[in-house]
């Protein structure tokens, strides 16, 4: 290990010693007043700057409170808006439903006017399904899927290319603009 110059770190040591009021080169009553408001002038400056920081930082956090009370409120009302969303795709698949229930009652009938007055409410539904991104999930002949189909019963196949494909809706399933809103309902061939 090198040595160490004591002489020249007490030399620079001494420069930081405190004046020794007693010697020759004491100060003069001009200089220490010279020395007490600059003091005094330090002290107000550091009382300022913590006067002043001190009303900054409250005027961040009033800021961060009311942000962080809107961001809040923002969250509260997409969770309504969510709540709402999955309220109106109930209605939606209901009405879908009884849309679907008046088709079968006009196909029974003998009323050709309720048949064609069901067939252009069916027609005018599709059509404003269509601009809402709503579409019937497809079922028939295809092979069961678990993400669009829940398999409700089974039959016998009357084919062999019949097997393991939906050979009858029991009630349709919807995609609302990709989404799955409710599983189609479906039988199977086995």
């Amino acid at each position: 290990m090198d040595e160490v110059d004591t002489d020249s770190i007490s030399d620079r040591l001494s420069r930081f010693e405190p004046a020794d009021l007693d010697a020759e080169n004491s100060l003069d009553a001009g200089q220490a007043d010279q020395l007490v408001q600059l003091f005094t002038r330090l002290a107000k400056g550091q009382w300022k700057t913590q006067q002043k920081a001190g009303h900054a930082a409250q005027k961040v956090a009033d800021y961060l409170d009311k942000r962080s009370s809107r961001i809040t409120e923002l969250k509260e009302e997409l969770s309504a808006l969510k709540t709402r969303e999955e309220q109106y795709q109930r209605a939606l698949v209901e009405i879908m439903d009884l849309f679907k229930q008046l088709s079968r009652t006009a196909s029974r009938s003998d009323s050709d006017e309720l048949q064609s007055a069901s067939a252009t409410m069916e027609d005018r539904l599709s059509s404003i399904a269509v601009k809402i991104g709503l579409e019937r999930i497809p079922a028939q002949g295809e092979s069961p899927d678990s993400l669009y189909h829940h398999i409700v019963d089974t039959t016998e196949a009357s084919s062999k290319a019949e097997q393991n494909t939906i050979v009858e809706i029991a009630r349709p399933g919807y995609l609302l603009r990709g989404d799955v809103l409710r599983k189609a309902d479906v039988i199977v061939a086995k």
